[in-house]
């Protein structure tokens, strides 16, 4: 039960600062958006940046999040780490990794993901 509570505040907590992979040339990646949005106070991320990322990566494609995930990183390249102008973004995102990490507590990535909010 623990472990579900934190879960769900890791997902109520979230702000516009979930580092994300960049694909694109110039663009930050995640462990770049991450450590920055740590070093402006603007992340609720606690844990270290490249297993918040490394977690992310692992579980985008079987998540089905990959496109929410995209989305974001762009948003928050193009508008800046700490903008709220990407929380629908986010809230995406937040979302289909909600629905996915619900039904796997047991999964080592997820509870990365949920570690990183601790």
């Amino acid at each position: 039960m623990r472990t579900l509570v934190l879960f769900v505040t890791f997902l109520a907590s979230m702000s516009a600062t979930l580092a994300l992979e960049a694909c694109k040339e110039g663009e930050l990646d995640c462990r770049q958006l991450c450590n920055q949005a740590q070093d402006e106070d603007c992340t609720t991320i606690t844990g270290d940046c490249s297993d918040f990322c490394d977690a992310l990566t692992d579980v985008q494609d079987e998540s089905g999040c990959s496109d929410e995930r995209e989305a974001y990183s762009d948003c928050l390249n193009g508008e800046g780490v700490c903008s709220s102008s990407c929380n629908g973004d986010e809230a995406a995102l937040t979302s289909c990794l909600t629905n996915y990490c619900l039904t796997r507590l047991d999964d080592p990535d997820c509870m990365t993901l949920i570690d990183s909010f601790t």
